[in-house]
């Protein structure tokens, strides 16, 4: 279908094929491996099941979900322009598996090891250490990369070594065996392996944290992108005239103004929000985890009576001030007053993004 372009043109188109080629395959792999994890036992009758299951979805869902791709691609600024399809189906694709990646590396973990199932915990923890990174596009140097390396200080995934040494970088990114085409057929695997060591009742609470992070990905798209995330709260040493400055915020603070992001209407923008939400979500829990362990004077966390000791001092330390500070610069101070610190349900002031909570938290954790 190129003979009729020159060769720069005949490159290009072929780049921008494989670009959108490459993002459905990824796409419809992770839909699939999906699908059949959500093959439940009345689904399937009185057959034996050779995978894992849990009773959320099924084959029904590919459908629909290729469906909504199509029309968000005739939503693009330019629905023919390939550059914008690639870009569009690439950003789908990395914000499907870091959702994933959240949901089983932090949400799960934590759900677990709070409620004591510890055999779970370990599990997701055991299985994950060697799925998620092979699902995520971090960069894996091949056996053939030892005398081709790129040159410092640039590394394989950088656009200019891409630019300037294509073959290194290829060699540098997609290791150990970058020519072979099994490695591209293991997702399925990896998403079963994350899972495959929880027993039925344990797969339902990985199905409810899938859709927890869901949910919270929605109210991010809802609230859109604030301009004031940083906006901080001038703090006074006078205690008298901090008390006079919220009073004077309570009356005259406001909620701020949103405009809500559209997955169908502006596609490009809700997925470069959701992956931006995404990576920092990550940032945080990594900060967090280092943060704890430091805390707690361990080595690791890993049982219920040190996670619940963790949990109070990130609730008491990071979380409260994060959250107080925010509600007084809207007029919301009083919300948190006569709060039981250990038993209430910490909630989010009306009108902000978990973006800003999750922003303010790693500003916290990277200046204390």
């Amino acid at each position: 279908i190129f003979k009729s372009l020159d060769d720069e043109q005949c490159m290009r188109a072929l780049h921008h094929s494989l670009s959108i080629v490459s993002a459905l395959h990824d796409i419809l792999q992770y839909l699939c491996a999906h699908s059949r994890l959500g093959s439940s036992h009345a689904r399937l009758g009185s057959r034996k099941l050779e995978f894992v299951s849990a009773d959320w979805g099924g084959t029904e869902g590919i459908g629909s979900e290729l469906r909504e791709i199509q029309k968000q691609i005739n939503n693009l600024n330019i629905p023919t322009d390939p550059k914008s399809i690639g870009e569009f189906l690439a950003l789908r694709r990395d914000v499907m598996f870091l959702e994933f990646d959240t949901a089983v590396r932090y949400s799960m973990a934590d759900t677990f090891i709070a409620t004591g199932n510890i055999p779970a915990f370990k599990a997701v923890n055991n299985n994950t250490y060697h799925a998620l990174p092979s699902l995520s596009n971090v960069q894996k140097p091949s056996l053939f990369n030892t005398q081709l390396v790129v040159p410092e200080p640039l590394e394989p995934r950088d656009s200019t070594a891409f630019i300037l040494f294509p073959w290194r970088s290829f060699l540098g990114r997609n290791g150990p065996y970058p020519v072979m085409h099994d490695q591209w057929d293991t997702i399925e695997y990896n998403i079963q392996l994350c899972l495959s060591g929880l027993k039925d009742v344990d797969r339902h609470v990985a199905n409810g944290e899938i859709l927890g992070v869901s949910l919270l990905m929605e109210d991010v798209l809802h609230l859109g992108i604030q301009d004031n995330i940083f906006i901080e709260e001038p703090v006074d040493s006078d205690n008298q005239h901090l008390k006079t400055q919220e009073s004077k915020s309570s009356h005259h603070g406001s909620i701020p103004q949103f405009k809500t992001v559209s997955r169908n209407q502006q596609p490009l923008e809700a997925y470069k929000l959701l992956k931006s939400f995404l990576k920092l979500w990550k940032c945080l829990e990594i900060l967090k985890y280092d943060w704890g362990k430091r805390r707690v004077i361990r080595p690791c966390i890993d049982n219920t009576r040190i996670f619940k000791e963790y949990s109070k001092l990130y609730r008491t330390e990071i979380l409260l001030p994060v959250l107080q500070s925010i509600a007084r610069r809207l007029g919301q101070g009083d919300i948190y007053e006569g709060l039981a610190l250990h038993t209430d349900i910490l909630t989010v002031p009306k009108g902000v993004s978990e973006v800003e909570v999750k922003a303010k938290q790693v500003c916290n954790y990277l200046t204390n």
